[in-house]
């Protein structure tokens, strides 16, 4: 290629990539609109902040502009008669015009604004402080779920079919090893009704295992089976998703199987 040309070209590329980078560069700063009183300290002073609540006082003279910034949600308490036309990010451009003394609710945007009245206008904003979500207390969990258990083991014992039912959501599955799933309190309860009728009269749980959030929980168990006169008949473990109803911790999905071998008969 021809140096001159070829130079031209690499010339021109170098422009549209600069005017790229510095255009999107831009537009990132455009899009992430700057708070108000860092933007524009001149119309906005903090008159109050805590945790819970930044307190402003907006002041505009006639004619008087912004530049674009944002709030969060809050309220807009108007002290004085306004005119005042508002540029959002798109380019359009809105007025808005009220009385002194009006309470608006605001939640939370991006503007331009612009004093386009007579005379002087003066606000109080109240902008709220998002709250950052509690940490999830698996200590808390633990517990909870140790109290069901202890619940669960209570029941069995006293052969309560029902109270055990009620300890799994409403949508429950009960899945039993070698059978079809109890699915719903009703079937769950049947089934627990097989086992007590069986002469299944007590079982032990321990939980070795917990895992999840404030949505769902896993926890893997070992269990114990006895009947009336004390014997162990079964012993095995079981992976149980909890999940709240009603603002407790149920059971949502119960599946569970035994350590011991499967009986075998001789054949001929």
């Amino acid at each position: 290629m021809n140096q001159p040309i070829k130079f031209k070209i690499m010339k021109k590329i170098s422009t549209f990539v600069f005017i790229f980078i510095a255009t999107f560069l831009f537009s990132i700063r455009t899009a992430k609109a700057q708070d108000a009183v860092k933007a524009d300290p001149k119309h906005y002073k903090v008159e109050l902040e805590n945790d819970d609540v930044r307190v402003l006082r907006i002041h505009y003279e006639p004619g008087e502009k912004s530049v674009m910034h944002e709030h969060p949600k809050g309220v807009a308490v108007f002290l004085t008669d306004y005119q005042v036309k508002f540029i959002v990010p798109t380019g359009e451009e809105i007025p808005v015009s009220g009385k002194a003394g009006q309470v608006v609710w605001d939640d939370g945007d991006k503007h331009l604004p612009e004093n386009t009245g007579k005379k002087a206008m003066e606000v109080i904003q109240i902008e709220m402080k998002a709250k950052p979500a509690a940490a999830f207390d698996m200590e808390a969990a633990k517990k909870a779920i140790e109290e069901e258990n202890n619940l669960y083991m209570d029941l069995f014992s006293k052969s309560d079919s029902i109270g055990l039912a009620n300890l799994y959501t409403k949508d429950a599955k009960f899945m039993i090893a070698n059978n079809e799933s109890a699915v719903g309190r009703s079937n769950i309860q049947s089934a627990f009704a097989g086992f007590l009728n069986a002469g299944i009269a007590k079982i032990e749980l321990k939980t070795i295992g917990l895992w999840g959030d404030e949505n769902m929980l896993v926890s893997e168990d070992n269990w114990k089976l006895f009947i009336k006169d004390g014997t162990e008949v079964d012993h095995g473990k079981a992976l149980v998703i909890w999940k709240k109803e009603d603002g407790k911790w149920k059971l949502f999905r119960d599946i569970f199987n035994s350590d011991m071998a499967i009986p075998t008969s001789n054949m001929d």
